[in-house]
Formats: C-alpha cells, structure tokens, sequence
C-alpha cells in the first residue's frame, strides 16, 4: 500500500512538471512572437558592406516638448529606400577630409500614407511622403549620424516630421524631429522605438505631438 502511494504522488508530481515545461514553453513562444525587433536600414541598401550608428546628442527625448516642431504626424508602410546619395557640404573642408572622414551622404525614405494624425497642409491616403537620413559613406560603410533612425522596406511606421528651414541636402526636405526616438515601428498592433521596446498604443502615439 505504501508503494502505491508512493507511485501515485509520484505520477501527481511528473504530471505536474509536464504542465509547468508546456506552459513555460508556451509563455515563450508567445513571447518570441510579440517581442519587439528593431529595424536594420542594412538589409534594405545593397551597395554598403555595413552600417554603423552614432551617439544620439538630443538635448530631450520627449516628442511632446518638441510637438510645436512638428508639422506632419503619419501612420503609413516604408515602400522605397534609396542606396546612399553623395552630397556636397558648402563648409570648407581640408584636403583630406573625405579620405578620412568619408563623403557626406544622404538617404531618401518614402513612406506611404496609411493615416494622419497631423499636419501641415492636408495630406491623401495612399500620397507618398520623403523623409531623408543623413550619414557618411566611407569605403562601403555607413555611418550614420548620431541619432538618425532606421528603415526596412515593407516596414510600418509612424513618424513625427518637420521641415527642413536650412536646405542643406536639398530642398523641400522633411526629417524626422526626434530621429530614432519619434520612429515607430508597427508590430503585433503596437508602436514600438528604442524608448519603448515594449510597445505603445498607437493611437495614443498618432497623437502625442498634436
């Protein structure tokens, strides 16, 4: 009769084991479904052999400190990427500047307009808006400026856009305020950034800069 016991609790205890191990493994499968991958411009250019981020310098993070600066809020699917486009800086640089530093580049981001949740002039569903990063290009590789975020091909977004006053890389030219920390990417029916790599409500992001 003891060993019977002793079978019995035995048996209890293995189920119970069994139906922890399932619903750990099934809290990690969902967990690996929903967790947030950031976005890699690396893997939509093919004439860079890498891609290196600089230090963001923002003196706030805070897309609503700056919401005054911000003419377009858009939800929309990233649908071009440009490879990288040499532009020339109007400062005087030394002789040697490119061949240390590297060209200045820039690279143009059309995002088609799924929802607006503000702007400037009106915008259509389906419009395309350009968006422009900046970096340097030195044999093959990208470097980014400081803070600049990134894009896929086939991405949704939504990002907090201005204006350009100073027509440095070009005219008519919108970036985005805050770079990588007002860049959201749509996943799992939530906007997440490197500030909220567990996600936000997107409609409470559509509205933060109004």
């Amino acid at each position: 009769m003891k060993n019977t016991y002793l079978l019995a609790i035995v048996a209890v205890v293995g189920v119970v084991a069994a139906l922890v191990s399932m619903s750990t493994m099934s809290e990690t499968h969902l967990h690996s479904k929903t967790s947030y991958v950031p976005s890699d411009i690396a893997n939509s250019l093919g004439s860079v052999t890498g891609v290196i981020q600089g230090e963001a310098s923002w003196s706030t993070t805070d897309i609503k400190k700056v919401k005054d600066n911000v003419d377009y809020t858009i939800k929309g699917t990233v649908v071009h990427i440009s490879e990288p486009i040499i532009w020339i800086d109007p400062s005087p640089r030394d002789p040697g500047y490119i061949e240390s530093f590297g060209h200045n580049v820039k690279i143009n981001v059309d995002i088609e307009v799924e929802k607006v949740g503000k702007a400037k002039v009106p915008l259509e569903y389906g419009s395309i808006v350009t968006v422009v990063i900046t970096g340097k290009l030195l044999n093959d590789v990208l470097y980014l400026d400081g803070g600049e975020e990134h894009y896929e091909l086939g991405e949704q977004v939504v990002v907090h856009i201005a204006e350009d006053p100073n027509d440095i890389v070009g005219d008519d030219v919108l970036y985005v305020v805050l770079g990588e920390f007002s860049k959201y990417t749509i996943q799992n029916g939530l906007a997440y950034n490197e500030q909220f790599p567990n996600g936000r409500n997107i409609s409470s992001v559509m509205s933060e800069a109004r």
